[in-house]
Order: structure tokens, then C-alpha cells, then sequence
């Protein structure tokens, strides 16, 4: 449940981050961050904890966690504090009823584990053009 989740991270994000990302896409932050300040998204961040973890690896980054849950939402808030995490902001978002044109562009989309649960995963989709350009990355995590 989003309640048992506490707000401890690991005592090294980065080898974390190294391990769930595929190498490539993680580099290809790294790479971007040491030019100039990206900005990063992740679409169903749950209770914060890998937004939290970019956040830290990456302080030349701008990071926003978007979930439709208020509780894990709190979570996610409380993580942030008790980390003294400055670059990450969470925010409500649903996405398959709110509107992705109201979002900022971003240079980094990624979503692990979430659109295939919100039964409308081609909608969700077709919406990333309107946080995106040619130029954004995008890293999703599916499975069934």
C-alpha cells in the first residue's frame, strides 16, 4: 500500500538509478546536464521515490513528479522535505482526464510500470507530443 512506503532513500541513488535505467538513458542524462539545466518528468511518480532519486543524482535538473493520488502524493511531498530534495516538485496530475497541453516541454519523459494500468494507454501517448520536441527523450517502462 502507499502508506508502507517510508521516506529513506537509498544510501546511494545513483548506483540505483545506474541499475533500473537502462545505462544508455541514464548517460544521456548525464551527458545533458553538464551542458545546461534540463528539465525532467516523470508521468505516475507514486510516492516520489525515483523522481527524488533523478533529483539528487542530477542537481543541474528541474524534476516534476505527476500522479493522480493525493496520498501518494503526500508521500511524495514528505520525501522531498525530509531529503532537503530543492529540483523536484510533485504535482495532481491524471493523465488520462487532464490536459497535456497545460504542461511544460520537457527533455526527459519517463513512465515505469504505470500507462498500461490506466486503460487508455494509446490516449496517454498521443497526449506526449505536447510535453515534447524532436529533440526529448522518452523512457517507458511496460509490462502485462
Amino acid at each position: 500500500s502507499e502508506d508502507s512506503h517510508d521516506s529513506n532513500l537509498p544510501p546511494d541513488p545513483k548506483m540505483v538509478l545506474k541499475q533500473q535505467f537502462l545505462p544508455s538513458f541514464f548517460n544521456e542524462i548525464k551527458k545533458s546536464t553538464a551542458n545546461k539545466k534540463v528539465k525532467i518528468v516523470e508521468l505516475g511518480c507514486g510516492v516520489g521515490w525515483l523522481s527524488a532519486c533523478i533529483a539528487l543524482v542530477f542537481p543541474n535538473a528541474t524534476v516534476r513528479g505527476l500522479d493522480f493520488s493525493d496520498r501518494a502524493l503526500m508521500q511524495a511531498s514528505l520525501l522531498k522535505e525530509k531529503n532537503s530534495i530543492s529540483n523536484v516538485e510533485f504535482s495532481k496530475f491524471d493523465l488520462v482526464k487532464d490536459s497535456f497541453e497545460n504542461l511544460e516541454i520537457y527533455d526527459f519523459i519517463i513512465s515505469t510500470g504505470v500507462l498500461h494500468h490506466t486503460g487508455n494507454m494509446e490516449k496517454i501517448l498521443g497526449n506526449l507530443h505536447n510535453v515534447s520536441t524532436q529533440r526529448s527523450s522518452l523512457f517507458l517502462g511496460l509490462y502485462h
